[in-house]
């Protein structure tokens, strides 16, 4: 969808897309809807990928900003949300298909964490800005909670949202000590 829709619509993008490969993606396992909110996401998000990334050069064009550096920084600013397409298919509560209960609501706060943990290790700022080592950990908190969503091993999960609240605490101390310092 990426590099097809270089350039095109978002609505002929995914005309394209879903008539080549939803099929497919059926025959892979996927519900029709799953399959076909995939090819929609990744339709929509062509907006903002470079080469052409179309919405990144409205957007340098009325800001008066450079192009290339407002594309890669609508790009780091989207990167979390190519994971998306994928929880939908590992939660598929997400997209309101039935779920039983424990199963449900252990995937929407592995899914909501995880991401949050993914675009913190991308733009390097939480409360405060993030070093080395907490970025680090919070890529290491992600990919405990993205993996339980693969393997619905309970301790990843476990591990994951232990990892993201003591990460939070001391986020929130540091944050609290640069206050009363400043």
């Amino acid at each position: 969808a990426i590099i097809l829709g270089s350039g095109m619509p978002t609505t002929a993008v995914y005309i394209i897309v879903a008539l080549v490969a939803a099929p497919a993606l059926v025959k892979m396992g996927l519900s029709l809807l799953q399959a076909h909110f995939f090819l929609f996401y990744f339709a929509c998000l062509n907006f903002v990928t470079p080469p052409v990334a179309i919405g990144s050069l409205l957007a340098a064009k009325i800001a008066g900003a450079n192009y290339l550096k407002t594309s890669f920084e609508a790009v780091k600013a989207a990167l979390g949300g190519f994971a998306v397409p994928f929880l939908i298919i590992f939660c598929p509560v997400l997209i309101l298909q039935p779920q039983p209960f424990l199963t449900a609501a252990t995937g929407l706060l592995a899914s909501l964490l995880g991401l949050v943990a993914l675009q913190l290790t991308l733009t390097r700022q939480f409360l405060t800005r993030l070093d080395i080592s907490r970025t680090a950990f919070f890529a290491a908190t992600s990919v405990l909670l993205f993996s339980f969503l693969l393997h619905r091993n309970y301790f990843l999960l476990a591990a994951g949202v232990a990892l993201f609240i003591i990460l939070t605490l001391e986020q929130r101390r540091k944050r609290q000590r640069l206050a009363v310092t400043a």
